[in-house]
């Protein structure tokens, strides 16, 4: 072969090289799609998972985010324990204004201490203590349910179109102490005047006697 062939031949080469590694390259590509296909063909058919038949949740459940804001009113421990069962901590679906009845249980002697039910709004322009009562005007802070450890009575929470969170709280004070004939003076005034303020920490503190918080809930109105 002379050297012209020569040279005719390795430049034919080159020039079907790339063709050639290109026509491969699509050999490859169609081998590798019919063994994917042949795979597919083969598998078992998938079983359609049926729709589930649980009913959806009614409600969607929402972590609380009230808190007591009142100040705290410690003191020496009385021989009375109590606890507030309604309305529940956290209930959002009281009117504004309305007048709910607050029902708990106790355990202890009765005799010498006297239970009390406060309201304390978490509205800062109002950081005052009202005592609650089932009859002002008879002095009567709680109705206690004859041969049971039950007590109730009404509250008044806040004002008509004027929502608000309100901290419900049960408080123990002796039934001579002069904390508690404060409380006793403050339903007098309201049942002689109707509305009157609140009662300050202050009047608390520098009023001698004991008066201990048992429980409290917070509750919001809309």
């Amino acid at each position: 072969m002379t050297t012209a062939n020569m040279d005719s031949s390795n430049t034919t080469r080159r020039r079907l090289s790339p063709i050639v590694a290109l026509i491969g390259a699509f050999g490859a590509l169609v081998i590798g799609l019919l063994a994917i296909l042949n795979t597919e063909l083969l598998a078992p058919p998938i079983t359609p998972v049926p729709p589930s038949t649980m009913p959806p949740p009614s409600r969607l459940i929402i972590p609380c985010i009230f808190g007591p804001a009142h100040p705290l009113l410690i003191g020496p421990l009385l021989a009375v324990e109590g606890r507030i069962t309604s309305p529940l901590h956290c209930t959002d679906t009281l009117k504004d204004g309305s007048v709910i009845k607050v029902e708990g249980v106790y355990d202890g002697d009765l005799h010498t201490v006297s239970l009390w039910v406060l309201v304390y709004t978490h509205d800062r322009s109002d950081e005052l203590f009202y005592p609650q009562a089932q009859d002002a005007c008879e002095g009567v802070a709680l109705e206690l349910e004859p041969g049971t450890q039950h007590w109730s009575t009404d509250v008044h929470l806040g004002k008509p179109d004027t929502p608000g969170l309100y901290d419900i709280i049960l408080v123990a004070t002796p039934s001579d102490s002069m904390k508690n004939q404060m409380l006793q003076e403050w339903l007098s005034k309201v049942c002689r005047n109707g509305a009157l303020a609140g009662l300050r920490i202050e009047d608390f503190l520098t009023t001698e006697g004991t008066l201990i918080g048992l429980d409290t809930v917070t509750v919001a109105t809309r």
